[in-house]
């Protein structure tokens, strides 16, 4: 039997009520409270990540006539593994993050900004492993 936490907030506003609920498997809310870490905070490492993507300047790419094209291949990856962690999919975005993703940096972008993308990777891939 898997058990979940349902979590339901209600707002009233004049004569309607407006009705939302969360559903949590308590295993990701026990892991995330022992390690200190929340899914939360996942999602946030990814959206700052995605931000930083969004701003490289064209000299930081490849390839100067497919940045475009590239820029937001790697944002669509970023919000595929946004995805997989909201569906609790920790293993998948791990290895989506490891695999794919990581290639695409090392193949894509240039240093300087390919060293520190991937060592930020690298980070958010460790905090990852403390859901799996």
């Amino acid at each position: 039997m898997k058990l979940y936490s349902i979590a339901f907030v209600a707002l009233v506003i004049g004569s309607s009520v407006i009705l939302s609920y969360t559903v949590r498997s308590p295993l990701v809310s026990v892991i995330a409270s022992k390690h200190n870490q929340t899914p939360a905070t996942l999602l946030q490492l990814l959206e700052e990540l995605k931000t930083e993507i969004q701003a490289l300047p064209e000299e930081a790419f490849s390839h100067p006539k497919a940045v475009e094209q590239r820029r937001k291949a790697i944002c669509n990856d970023i919000k595929a593994v946004v995805h997989q962690v909201e569906a609790g999919a920790y293993t998948g975005s791990i290895r989506k993050l490891e695999n794919a993703f990581r290639n695409k940096l090392a193949g894509w972008i240039l240093d300087p900004w390919k060293t520190d993308l991937i060592d930020k990777v690298n980070h958010i891939i460790d905090a990852f492993g403390h859901y799996v």
